[in-house]
C-alpha cells in the first residue's frame, strides 16, 4: 500500500487488493493439518499443512516443518479459498457504505445516514467515514497511508 494520502475507501480497496494478490498465486483446495506420525527431534509431534483438490490429496503436504499443531490448524483454516470469501464479503460491505455530501451536515455514509437508525426518535447522522468503514480499516491500522482519524476507539 503505497498511497500516501489516500481516502479510506481506497485505502481498504488497496488493502483487499493486497491480500488477494497474496491468495491468488497460492495451492487453491481444502486445507487439513494432520499430524505427521513421525516424531520432530525430542519427541514433539510434527504438523504439516495438506492440500485436497478433488480427489488429489498432497502426499508430502505444503508445510511439513516443526510447527505447532495451533499454528498448522491456522494456516490450513486460512486456505486460499476462505481468504477470497473474507475479501468477498469485505467488499460488499464497502460497496454498500458509500459516501454522500447532504450539503447541511456534510458526507454521511449512505446506509448509516438513511434514517434507519434512530437515537431518542431522531435519526443518527453518521459522519463519514462511518464507524463500519472504519472498522473494516482497522486490521490494516499498522499499514502505510492509515490515517489515526479513522481509529475507532473500543
Amino acid at each position: 500500500m503505497t498511497t500516501e494520502d489516500p481516502d479510506i475507501t481506497a485505502f481498504i480497496t488497496t488493502a483487499l487488493d493486497f491480500l488477494a494478490g497474496i491468495a491468488r498465486p497460492a495451492t487453491g483446495g481444502s486445507w487439513s493439518a494432520p499430524e505427521i506420525p513421525a516424531l520432530a527431534p525430542g519427541g514433539y509431534p510434527r504438523w504439516r499443512v495438506d492440500i485436497v483438490m478433488g480427489e488429489l490429496q498432497s502426499p508430502q503436504g505444503i508445510a511439513d516443518c516443526l510447527v505447532s499443531h495451533a499454528d498448522a490448524e491456522h494456516i490450513a483454516a486460512w486456505d486460499p479459498p476462505r481468504v477470497f470469501e473474507h475479501i468477498n464479503a469485505m467488499r460488499r460491505v464497502l460497496a454498500r457504505h458509500v459516501p454522500y455530501d447532504d450539503y447541511t451536515f456534510g458526507p454521511r455514509c449512505r446506509v448509516c445516514a438513511s434514517g434507519d437508525a434512530y437515537s431518542n426518535g431522531v435519526a443518527v447522522m453518521e459522519p463519514w467515514p462511518c464507524p463500519t468503514v472504519r472498522e473494516l480499516a482497522a486490521p490494516y491500522a499498522g499499514a502505510p497511508g492509515f490515517k489515526a482519524e479513522w481509529r475507532i476507539e473500543p
